[in-house]
């Protein structure tokens, strides 16, 4: 009797862990870079946008999200994958941001590239329109 009530237990919890690894895989994304710039995106409610744009942090320069549509929420800051790989000082490389669509419509997503502590205007700015069904 026992064995049976640990076989199911442990056949229940790996069931759930299935399902868990089967759930976290099924997140959709879409993403877009540098020719979206000026144009349009659809995303799906409940999906991922990835927005990815070449910067160079070590300049000092690094996009700042100007503004953003009701339904599109940040998770967290953007990622900086290097070019050169980690050991090279200086180089170059792309800033990923990724935001969760939380409802439908459409608005814009604004991102300026300039160093936030000068009062200057940005030296480059990226503009979509996203839609969200």
């Amino acid at each position: 009797m026992r064995a049976r009530v640990w076989v199911s237990v442990i056949c229940a919890v790996m069931v759930a862990g299935v399902t868990a690894v089967a759930a976290g895989c099924s997140e959709s994304r879409t993403m877009i870079g540098e020719d979206a710039d000026g144009g349009s995106a659809r995303v799906g409610v409940g999906q991922v946008l990835e927005v990815t744009l070449e910067s160079n942090p070590t300049t000092g320069y690094s996009w700042q999200v100007a503004e953003t549509p009701d339904f599109l929420t940040l998770e967290g800051p953007a990622a900086f994958i290097s070019d050169a790989g980690p050991d090279v000082v200086g180089a170059g490389g792309s800033e990923i941001f990724r935001f969760t669509v939380s409802g439908a419509g459409t608005g814009t997503l604004r991102l300026e590239y300039l160093r936030p502590w000068e009062d200057a205007p940005p030296t480059d700015v990226y503009e979509v329109e996203i839609t969200a069904k």
